[in-house]
């Protein structure tokens, strides 16, 4: 620490100065960071609550009139995102009615769908949205 000693006051004030907003930017730096995070699961959630609702309203009539084949097409519509890699309609008894899965994912469905919300599961956001016919 010798050489801190022997520097002019000028050049200490200018270290101090430096070292100071270095940490103020290093700080702001990281609490932008985090902030993303946050924000873009935010996001996350949005988007993916918005995508089921919407397959929600086009699956009313497949649920209600018990077709099938109807209700598999509609959840193909889901190769076009490729963030969804796991689909599962649920029929009014809560047993799986048609799905889609996103090929060599391993995903397995829960035997009954869980109430209405969202939660991250390690690497992977589940969404529970209800199905209903208004007529």
């Amino acid at each position: 620490m010798n050489w801190l000693r022997d520097l002019p006051i000028q050049r200490k004030l200018t270290l101090v100065i430096l070292l100071t907003c270095s940490v103020v930017l290093f700080l702001a730096c990281g609490m932008l960071g985090v902030y993303q995070i946050f924000d873009s699961r935010k996001a996350v959630v949005r988007d993916t609550t918005v995508l089921a609702d919407i397959l929600a309203k086009n699956t009313q009539a497949a649920l209600t009139f018990q077709d099938e084949s109807a209700a598999q097409q509609i959840l193909l519509a889901l190769q076009a995102k490729h963030s969804v890699i796991a689909a599962c309609l649920y029929d009014e008894k809560g047993k799986p009615f048609a799905h889609y899965t996103r090929e060599d994912t391993g995903i397995k469905y829960p035997p009954q769908p869980a109430a209405d919300g969202y939660h991250f599961e390690q690497d992977h956001l589940v969404v529970f949205r209800p199905v209903f016919f208004e007529r």
